[in-house]
């Protein structure tokens, strides 16, 4: 994300360079904030009804990914546009690169949010978690792991002959081949010999449409193939291989050491938004660990004002992995306390 200018009070220029950034928008942008930006409208007063490039501002209505969760749709009443656009409603469209105006009621959380999604390096990450017998295909960035679609072998049996590869890699790769231009980086991970065979098979037989991004491949193993297998690559690190502190990582490890804390020093942790919130007034905070599910939830917005007071650090952490998920199981708040509280 790129935050070309930041005001609390009048108009913010933000330049969303990824689809983790549009995902964090959704996140961000609420109903009656107010976005300005290019898009097409139907001129009004000429016979022809084209539609013609303008620039709009928008009271926000309804927000929205489109199906392949790369734009930001967002509706509203228009407010401002010029004489030759009819007033009414409007769906302004927000891709990666496009520049926009957002004004709003920042509180502390979307500030956080907005913040940490301008520190992160954005990477376009391919993952390959195969066996013999099926694949999960999926893309990513330093945010998310998102699956694209899964490969079954046809007539996969019991027993496993490697001559029989062929056919099944080659649809593998088809459903690889459209996103290879844009990844900077890939994986292949899964249990057995299919990864490396799988890498072997690209850099032989398709070396022409992949030969970049084969220099920026890692090829590793997980248990499973599947959700599961994507949850290992983020904890088991593999993501670090490719980029040093990768969001990702950094929170499935921030979740970890919180739960080892619990189990070995119960005494300086706390969770739930009541005894989180009586922890902040003891000054006991050191970190909170809070769930992108509920941020939204007001309590939580105190909660967060109250810690900043105190200088607690706030990590917002996604729910699209497995710690994620386990974090919001527990409550959706963890704290890690400085010292102990009775």
């Amino acid at each position: 994300m790129k935050i070309i200018k930041l005001h609390i009070k009048k108009d913010s220029v933000i330049k969303p360079e990824s689809t983790e950034d549009i995902y964090a928008l959704l996140q961000i942008i609420k109903p009656g904030d107010i976005v300005g930006a290019r898009t097409l409208r139907t001129e009004q007063k000429t016979s022809k009804k084209k539609k013609i490039p303008i620039f709009l501002k928008l009271q926000i209505e309804k927000t929205g990914l489109s199906e392949e969760g790369n734009i930001l749709n967002l509706s509203g009443k228009i407010i401002e546009a010029k004489d030759v656009i009819q007033k009414g409603y409007h769906t302004i469209h927000i891709k990666p690169n496009d520049v926009f105006r957002l004004e709003k009621k920042w509180n502390v959380i979307e500030m956080t949010e907005l913040k940490q999604s301008a520190r992160e390096r954005q990477i376009n990450l391919l993952v390959v978690n195969l066996d013999e017998r099926s694949a999960l295909v999926a893309k990513g960035g330093e945010k998310r792991i998102v699956p694209i679609c899964t490969i079954k072998k046809e007539n996969a049996g019991k027993h496993y002959e490697r001559k029989d590869e062929g056919k099944y890699f080659e649809d593998v790769f088809s459903a690889i081949k459209e996103h290879i231009e844009q990844a900077e980086y890939m994986i292949i991970a899964g249990p057995g010999f299919a990864p490396q065979d799988f890498y072997k098979f690209i850099k032989e037989k398709k070396r022409n449409y992949a030969e970049k991004l084969l220099k920026n491949t890692i090829v590793d193993v997980t248990s499973i193939v599947g959700k599961t297998g994507l949850n290992e690559i983020v904890s088991r690190g593999i993501l670090d291989r490719i980029i040093n502190n990768s969001i990702l990582s950094e929170q499935a490890k921030l979740i970890k050491s919180a739960f080892d804390t619990l189990a070995k020093t119960p005494h300086l942790v706390t969770y739930g938004k009541k005894e989180v919130a009586e922890a902040i007034r003891e000054k006991a905070v050191e970190s909170l660990l809070i769930s992108d599910k509920i941020v939204k939830d007001s309590k939580i917005e105190q909660i967060v004002k109250e810690a900043k007071k105190i200088h607690s650090e706030i990590h917002i952490i996604n729910s699209c992995h497995e710690a994620g998920e386990r974090l919001y199981d527990m409550g959706g708040i963890i704290a890690l306390l400085r010292y102990r509280i009775d």
